[in-house]
């Protein structure tokens, strides 16, 4: 009987310590996942204020940026000068944080971009228009420094606001919709 209950406290104490390290792992996910997410809001802020020392600490050196804009060099110096160019032309430029989701290591970011062109832009002289543009970033976070970045930009409306292309023909969207 004695062995019976020593069995039984054993695997109480078992399922316990189980149960604990469940919860425990649940907590430390949470949390990941919640320092992930501000890391990320640091990143963004400090793209708006030109805090490259703070992104250094944010990113990896050999950071995979895996829709780079074209001409970019490859890791974190390569974003490094991408900015800079990006604010010869737009001086003004902001992030605006819409939404924001996060599951463990990854971070999915719904920004709008506001941005006046006053300087030369792809090839193209200063048109001195405004844009408000949206984008997304998915941001793979290792250790609390993002490693790689999948995004998707609308460059179209981008190049239109900014005059650089021409609006499409007018009832071009209804006809696409009848389609």
């Amino acid at each position: 009987m004695e062995d019976k209950m020593k069995y039984k406290l054993a695997l109480y104490v078992c399922i316990g310590v189980l149960f604990f390290g469940v919860v425990q792992r649940g907590r430390a996910i949470a949390q990941t996942t919640e320092d992930n997410k501000a890391k990320t809001m640091q990143a963004y802020n400090a793209f708006n204020t030109d805090d490259w020392d703070k992104l250094a600490t944010l990113m990896a050196p050999d950071f995979i940026d895996h829709n780079p804009d074209p001409g970019q060099k490859p890791g974190f110096e390569g974003v490094k000068e991408d900015f800079a160019g990006l604010r010869k032309a737009f001086p003004d430029f902001k992030f605006i944080i819409n939404h924001m989701v996060a599951e463990g290591d990854w971070v999915c970011v719904h920004y709008t971009m506001t941005a006046t062109n006053k300087g030369a832009f792809m090839g193209m002289p200063a048109t001195g228009k405004s844009m408000t543009v949206d984008g997304f970033d998915l941001l793979h976070i290792v250790k609390g420094v993002a490693t790689e970045r999948w995004g998707v930009f609308d460059n179209a409306a981008m190049m239109m606001q900014l005059g650089m292309t021409p609006p499409p023909p007018p009832g071009s969207e209804k006809e696409e919709k009848k389609n």
